[in-house]
């Protein structure tokens, strides 16, 4: 029985999940754009990047709710609220607008490679989605970044004793003044359940769109 669950875990590992997605139709694009900015907006996250003739945005990361944010209603699960209390994490989402016949299965290293342009490739760039004529998927991609001190040197018995080394090549060396944040971050995760939030929202104002 260990054996079996130790292998099931390892599987559940290895397996990627595919981002949340939605089928449109060209004529739809503008309003799924303009949809996905606004959603991002209300979930304060605003737009960096908008590129209408690429299908791509990119917004502004934001850190995420824990235990001490009760108003913060965006964790999925208990078990998420505590791990973003233990650990400083953000979230920073990505929306792609893909051809739908770009099917990257059968992918193999022999012979010329034929098909649809891979997604941010020269050749894909060159697909404006606001000329393109058929059916579009809407990706939404949510990332997890947890901060990080690089050189951080922990004390084994108080936090006050924690202490960062130098590099003494660098002329501006990591500070142990700590109002000097100097916090780097790097992604851990997807937030699948995030992803479907921002789906369900996009959804909901083109409908409501629609209906005015």
């Amino acid at each position: 029985m260990l054996f079996m669950g130790g292998l099931l875990l390892l599987l559940a590992g290895c397996s990627t999940p595919r981002p949340a997605t939605i089928q449109i139709d060209s004529a739809q694009y503008q309003d799924a754009f303009n949809a996905a900015l606004e959603a991002t907006r209300r979930l304060g996250m605003p737009p960096l990047v908008r590129d209408r003739q690429g299908g791509l945005i990119e917004t502004r990361p934001r850190v995420a709710g824990s235990l001490a944010d009760p108003w913060r209603i965006d964790q999925a699960s208990l078990g998420q609220a505590m791990n973003n209390t233990l650990k400083f994490q953000r979230r920073r989402v990505r929306i792609e607008f893909l051809p739908s016949d770009f099917m990257p299965e059968n992918v193999t290293d022999k012979g010329p490679l034929s098909g649809p342009a891979v997604p941010g490739s020269e050749q894909d760039r060159l697909v404006d989605r606001q000329l393109y004529e058929g059916t579009l998927e809407l990706r939404v991609w949510v990332i997890t970044e947890r901060a990080f001190r690089p050189g951080q040197r922990f004390n084994a018995w108080t936090r006050l004793g924690n202490s960062y080394t130098r590099d003494p090549v660098q002329a501006d060396a990591i500070s142990d003044d700590p109002s000097r944040d100097r916090s780097n971050w790097t992604p851990i995760a997807r937030d699948p359940a995030y992803e479907q939030r921002i789906i369900s929202r996009i959804t909901s104002l083109m409908e409501q769109d629609s209906a005015d």
